[in-house]
């Protein structure tokens, strides 16, 4: 069920569903609703449950109705938009794999700025982890969205620290992403191992090839 406030003279109802409504997933017997002030809404039951999903989603999810008024109001909309915030996440991973990946670029880069190629790397990587991922869309914020600097920082969610998350959800998702490791490894070692067994057998094939031609000769 939903339990929705809005204004009365309101044609719409609600217009942000997630900023007007609460109790989504629950099941309640004997369920009131009473509006006791401007910003006070008294809820009694006799009793409910929550189902899994719901349980769920409250432990993985912070809801934040300041953070979804903000989305409803400044989130790209138009496919121009979305394609843009779109490149801009695939930048990062596109300059680094130039930066590190093409021979002459890296060699250039490396020379250019006098660091060791494992020192090079790891610039690289931390530069866009966080001053891409960071200054990037902070200065988007305030100097195009022409937010403040507190609604910048609530458009990210870093107004207020999430002690459940850093303490409790952020330690899970590393345990699960470090049991995966390896899975995705092998799999990469895999593909690379196949891709030059595949260049191996090519190339064998090619000499092979010439070898007859110039025996024929």
């Amino acid at each position: 069920m939903d339990v929705c406030v809005a204004n009365s003279s309101d044609h719409e109802f609600p217009k942000n569903e997630k900023a007007q409504c609460f109790l989504h997933g629950f099941d309640f017997s004997g369920l009131s609703v009473k509006w006791v002030s401007g910003r006070d809404v008294e809820v009694a039951f006799d009793n409910g449950r929550v189902s899994l999903v719901k349980r769920l989603r409250r432990f993985l999810v912070r809801d934040d109705a300041e953070y979804d008024a903000l989305v409803q109001k400044y989130q790209a909309r138009t496919l121009a938009g979305k394609l843009f915030y779109l490149f801009m996440h695939l930048l990062p991973g596109l300059l680094a794999y130039v930066l590190i990946n093409i021979f002459l670029v890296h060699a250039a880069a490396v020379r250019l700025t006098g660091l060791s190629d494992p020192i090079f790397q790891g610039t690289c990587l931390v530069g866009f982890v966080f001053v891409w991922h960071l200054v990037v869309p902070l200065a988007i914020l305030r100097w195009v969205d022409h937010l403040s600097f507190r609604d910048s920082l609530a458009f990210l969610s870093l107004h207020e620290f999430d002690g459940k998350g850093f303490f409790l959800v952020m330690p899970v998702v590393f345990v699960v992403y470090t049991l995966l490791s390896p899975v995705c490894t092998s799999v990469i070692i895999w593909q690379a191992w196949t891709w030059s067994e595949l260049e191996s057998s090519s190339l064998s094939q090619t000499g092979s090839s010439s070898t007859r031609q110039s025996s024929a000769h």
